[in-house]
């Protein structure tokens, strides 16, 4: 799969205006909160951190100079990582028993840890990192330690400027761990050693400009024998046919198999809908079609690498109109929906991509799974995709799903709302929930969820459901294995039920036909079906 990475330049308290200053706790906290506000109170699984800045000149107290940096990349860390997530930080000297008493903190918030100093880095210098799996201090009371340690120095650079922090664990706590004692002792003077014999190499080679050393390369060489990897310049990989990706993905030759019109909903076809509890709905602002991901888009090329597949033509085309990221080898249905933001003269239209169906994610072909496992797989995906720190990428959001049964709860989402340059009357328009957003819909989509003859009916006696074959008669309230549809049966099996100007869906419409099916018609109808 793709793996991409969203880039937040993060200011801190103020917004615009302010300073990003990783040292001040306000900046720390309001960091934390975005994090958390943006993974579901979760955290991060994995958190990476690399500060420095010049020290030239004073190179030998460099673990002092930077002490309170490596205080606050520890503490940003230990405030948005989730449970078992991991932390790797590059440090340098670890002398001080400030430096030392903050990895054996994080000794105590981790299963494990390490301090490593990798073949990349280079040896003349003091840099290594510490490397920390399994994190367990899940009420965070190390970080909250940590920040009352932070806020004091920040008070003494301000009042007191003599006086500092320069212990967080008392000394004879740390000489009593002998285990994790003998452990830094033991790193530092290794690291150590390999740093003095690098830096008389330096100073020979300094001396003797017609000294080579060939040892990297042929240590290179041996590692790729090793490890049985071809010598060769990596190259990106192709991005193949569309078509012949898909027929990969899918296992289905022609798209225009799973494209299929939906059967159009009027008073004299109602019945169909009898059974309503096997029927789930959603409101549509577009007809939606499949979209092939071949891999991740170009900043400056919007929808370079996702095609539509245009059911006229019988072709896939670029989709042009949606910047977004989405991960290669996914086919997903969609629909592109214009949304509004706004009201009055300030109103103003938003493009973005609404999952109806999820056909394969990331090379996992879902199809036969049953609806509600799809969007559901769907939705982390989506969440997962969207990028909330880059504004430029259109939004990707998995359509609100409704049971049949509950149709009351999804003509509450409707309103009436002006829509700039569609005049003064206004318009019913769907309010996307927990956004400022909405769309005008176009109608209404059920989607049979249930596998014939297979169906679900309600038990008075038992007050829940049950499985019903229509067919043997016979009645079970353990699933049938063969009871869900596959995403192609869902596609086959939909009705729509389309919302032009004349159906009356909200009750402050004025216009409206009466020989077409209105909103109170359609609660009367479920409402004499359930429970039934």
């Amino acid at each position: 799969m793709d793996i991409t990475f969203s880039c937040f330049y993060f200011v801190g308290v103020g917004g615009a205006d302010g300073d990003g200053d990783i040292m001040k706790s306000e900046n720390l906290e309001e960091f934390q909160n975005f994090v958390l506000d943006n993974t579901n109170e979760q955290g991060v699984h994995f958190v990476m951190a690399d500060g420095g800045f010049s020290v030239e000149g004073r190179e030998n107290i460099q673990e002092i100079l930077t002490k309170q940096l490596l205080l606050c990349q520890f503490l940003c860390a230990l405030s948005i990582i989730r449970t078992d997530g991991s932390f790797v930080c590059k440090t340098f000297d670890l002398f001080t028993e400030f430096s030392v008493g903050l990895v054996y903190l994080l000794r105590i918030a981790f299963k494990r840890i390490s301090i490593f100093k990798p073949v990349t880095s280079r040896p003349a210098n003091s840099e290594r990192y510490v490397v920390c799996e399994g994190y367990r201090d899940s009420d965070r009371q190390i970080f909250a330690y940590l920040m009352e340690i932070n806020d004091s120095i920040n008070e003494f650079k301000s009042s007191n400027p003599g006086k500092d922090v320069k212990s967080v664990v008392p000394l004879d706590v740390l000489l009593d761990d002998t285990e994790f004692f003998n452990y830094v002792k033991s790193s530092n003077e290794r690291i150590a050693a390999e740093q003095s014999k690098a830096l008389a190499k330096l100073h020979a080679y300094a001396k003797d400009r017609n000294l080579v050393e060939l040892r990297q390369t042929e240590t290179r060489l041996e590692c790729l024998k090793r490890w049985e990897i071809p010598d060769q310049v990596r190259v990106a990989p192709t991005r193949g046919d569309p078509g012949e990706k898909f027929k990969t993905l899918t296992g289905v030759n022609d798209p225009g198999q799973l494209v299929t019109e939906c059967d159009g909903l009027t008073s004299s076809n109602l019945s169909q809908l009898d059974r309503v509890y096997d029927y789930r709905c959603y409101i549509s602002g577009a007809r939606s079609g499949l979209i092939l991901c071949m891999g991740e888009n170009n900043l400056e090329m919007p929808g370079a690498h996702i095609f539509f597949w245009n059911a006229r033509f019988k072709k896939w085309s670029r989709l042009s109109q949606v910047n977004c990221r989405l991960p290669r080898d996914s086919v997903l249905e969609v629909e592109i929906v214009q949304e509004l933001k706004g009201e009055g003269r300030g109103q103003h239209r938003v493009c973005s991509l609404h999952v109806v169906d999820a056909l394969v994610l990331i090379g996992d072909n879902i199809m036969q799974r049953n609806f509600t496992e799809r969007l559901q797989m769907a939705s982390m995906f989506v969440q997962a995709t969207n990028k909330s720190t880059c504004p430029q990428f259109n939004v990707v959001r998995v359509k609100d799903i409704f049971r049949l049964e509950e149709i009351e709860q999804l003509f509450n989402k409707i309103s009436m709302k002006r829509i700039k340059g569609g005049g003064v009357v206004p318009r019913p328009c769907h309010v996307i929930a927990n956004t400022e957003h909405c769309y005008p819909p176009t109608g209404l989509v059920f989607v049979k969820f249930t596998k014939d003859p297979w169906s679900l009916a309600f038990s008075k006696s038992q007050k829940r459901k049950y499985f019903y074959n229509t067919v043997t008669q016979q009645s079970t309230y353990e699933c049938p294995n063969d009871f869900n549809a596959s995403y192609q049966l869902c596609a086959r099996n939909r009705v729509y039920w389309q919302w032009s100007e004349h159906v009356k869906i909200h009750p402050a419409q004025e216009r409206h036909r009466a020989d077409l099916v209105s909103s109170n018609q359609m609660v009367d109808f479920v409402q004499a079906r359930i429970h039934h």
